[in-house]
């Protein structure tokens, strides 16, 4: 007999969830054409496939999934996997039995989210998958109104919740993560800065506004015009105007003391670097800090990442090497003849570029002109409009025409200060690109920013709002603060639970232990009191049914009818019939109502004792 009820259905699309997002999109409409067709069949409209189509359709899904990622069995292969085996299941199903199993993989594939996602959102679509799932396997034991089955799977969990606090809290940390296997490629939808910079790379990411990172300043937040989120250093240029690191730097064995610390929360971004403000004075455990002011982490960042930050503002080391000064032989002929006519030293001509952009009549947009043949002199003598990486790559081009050291810089630039938390938030849409010289070798490399030159707002407000692209520059208020209030809820999460170390885990047994007694007998008083009142609402509903069976018995008894203890309603049920007809319909509808509560398993207090009220007077009144 097929038996698939809503709930089942609904438990396999919660687990699926954000999955959605991640997932190809042939697998989110395979396990779509599943649960629709698995609807139909359930009303009647289709019939189950045979099994020779279900072992058809299993094979096809196996060779869609290797035809994907062929001999790499990674995370999302396995996941993959999963959501379709789910679908199989669902048009398969026809016993209790398989139901139960089906429920079982749908709390395994709502297990899944975490290996794509840790954010808050992520957390909260797991435990509603979870609450459904639940749902749907107390609608399994009776029939029930799908109210009531969701008040028994949410009640569940909330009592599970203590529990799981208690083992997360408890169980050792593990430094290498729960599974070794790896992504086989990045999510889908994911953003963030590359390992090279060209003209409308930077561009195309600053019209996101997904999040990048957060940071929580110890102490002080320094001016707006120092947020500068560094990340990746770019040493050399090919002949398309493209930089990229071609060069492997130094450790930096003796970086300057820090000015400001903090903890980052970084999103997955699926390169090796930590971002950090200004720059960085030293490297979390397990990174390395060069002297070009980067942070190397140990592998590529794929999950969220919470790390401690020091920084200062200062110039890195330069190394005398004259490769900085390199250019290709034929990049820029126009923009070297411009260069050759300035006079002066380093700083002179430095000053010159930058005014030839505050006044050449240079635009900042996000939708240049494209440009035809030479990338840096089609922008400087042509379009003369771009992003940021477009002022940097053609400033570190005209710097290194007069012999200057000079290199591209990509990270971030601004943020945001959450109003709730205090913290600030940088998102993709504050993605920058900026330069780095050596006008004087005594005081190292210098911070050089010509998109200021262009658009000096860039420093004070958001990207966004500085070229009219990604938010609204006159935000409701409402609107503005539930946002902020969910970016201080998602903060805290990150603190306390993705920053929860095996370190900050030794600190809290520690600080527990001190208080272990009265932490002890505050637990010992609180189970005692869910056990006692627990028992007490048992009780008190047993005794009111017990109480309203003996009143009919009594009154029966006084109608002269012998009612036993032993006898069950149903049974007495139809003696009264027999023997007393006059009372047999009212009679009979408070004993079907006294065994539904008693053996329906949907006996609540108030139920009982309603029951037991009306008995009574019915009882009163007629005698």
């Amino acid at each position: 007999m097929a038996f698939a009820p809503a709930w089942i259905l609904g438990a396999v699309a919660g687990a699926y969830g954000l999955h959605v997002l991640w997932q190809p999109l042939w697998v989110s409409m395979a396990l779509a054409i599943a649960l629709l067709w698995r609807m139909a069949v359930d009303r009647g409209r289709l019939p189950l496939p045979p099994r020779i189509v279900r072992w058809t359709l299993a094979a096809a899904a196996m060779a869609a999934v290797v035809a994907t990622h062929g001999r790499t069995f990674a995370l999302d292969a396995g996941t993959e996997l999963l959501c379709l085996a789910a679908g199989l299941k669902v048009l398969e199903a026809q016993s209790r039995r398989d139901m139960v199993l089906v429920v079982l993989v749908a709390y395994v594939l709502a297990a899944t989210h975490v290996l794509f996602a840790q954010h808050l959102a992520a957390a909260a679509s797991m435990l509603a998958s979870v609450v459904v799932s639940t749902a749907a396997l107390a609608s399994l034991t009776a029939h029930r109104p799908w109210r009531e089955d969701l008040r028994v799977g949410a009640w569940v969990v909330l009592q599970a919740l203590p529990l799981g606090l208690l083992a997360f809290v408890a169980i050792p940390r593990l430094s290498a993560g729960v599974v070794g296997l790896p992504l086989g490629r990045a999510p889908q939808g994911v953003t963030g800065l590359a390992e090279t910079v060209q003209p409308g790379s930077i561009g195309r990411l600053a019209q996101s506004s997904e999040l990048a990172l957060r940071v929580a300043m110890d102490g002080e937040i320094p001016p707006r015009t120092d947020w500068y989120w560094r990340a990746i250093v770019l040493d050399s240029v090919d002949a398309d105007g493209v930089w990229t690191q071609r060069r492997t730097p130094m450790l930096w064995q003796d970086p300057p003391p820090a000015r400001w610390q903090g903890r980052v929360t970084l999103e997955p971004h699926h390169l090796p670097w930590l971002v950090s403000l200004d720059v960085p004075t030293a490297a979390p455990p397990g990174a390395r800090l060069d002297q070009w002011g980067r942070v190397r982490w140990s592998q590529p960042v794929r999950d969220r990442l919470v790390y401690a930050c020091s920084s200062a503002s200062v110039s890195p080391p330069w190394d005398g090497d004259p490769g900085w000064t390199m250019l290709p032989p034929r990049l820029a002929p126009r923009t070297r003849q411009l260069v050759a006519t300035w006079q002066g030293g380093p700083e002179a001509v430095a000053q010159a570029a930058l005014a030839f952009f505050a006044q050449g009549g240079f635009r900042y947009t996000l939708d240049p002109v494209a440009v035809t043949g030479d990338p840096v002199d089609g922008f400087m003598f042509e379009t003369r409009e771009g992003f940021c990486e477009h002022y940097a790559a053609a400033l570190a081009v005209m710097l290194r025409a007069a012999r200057i050291p000079a290199r591209v810089v990509a990270g971030y630039l601004g943020g945001e200060v959450n109003a709730v938390t205090g913290h600030v938030t940088v998102r993709q849409s504050d993605a920058h690109a900026w330069v780095e010289a050596v006008l004087d070798p005594t005081r190292g490399w210098q911070r050089l920013d010509p998109t200021l030159a262009v658009a000096p707002e860039r420093a004070l407000r958001a990207l966004a709002q500085g070229v009219g692209a990604i938010r609204p520059r006159l935000e409701p208020v409402g609107l503005h603060w539930l946002r902020m209030v969910w970016d201080a809820a998602d903060h805290t999460w990150s603190h306390w639970v993705l920053d929860f170390t095996a370190e900050r885990q030794r600190r809290l047994a520690a600080a527990l232990a001190k208080r272990l007694p009265v932490g002890a007998a505050a637990g010992v008083v609180l189970v005692l009191g869910v056990q006692v009142a627990g028992w007490w609402r048992r009780r008190r509903r047993t005794d009111d049914l017990a109480a309203a069976y003996a009143d009919v018995r009594r009154w029966l008894g006084r109608q002269g009818m012998h009612c036993p203890a032993w006898e069950g309603p149903r049974s007495l049920r139809r003696r009264v019939e027999a023997e007393l007809p006059a009372a047999a319909p009212w009679v009979g509808e408070l004993l079907g109502r006294y065994e539904l509560l008693r053996y329906g398993g949907s006996a609540d207090a108030a139920a009982a004792a309603q029951l037991r009220r009306e008995i009574r007077r019915r009882t009163r009144r007629i005698s």
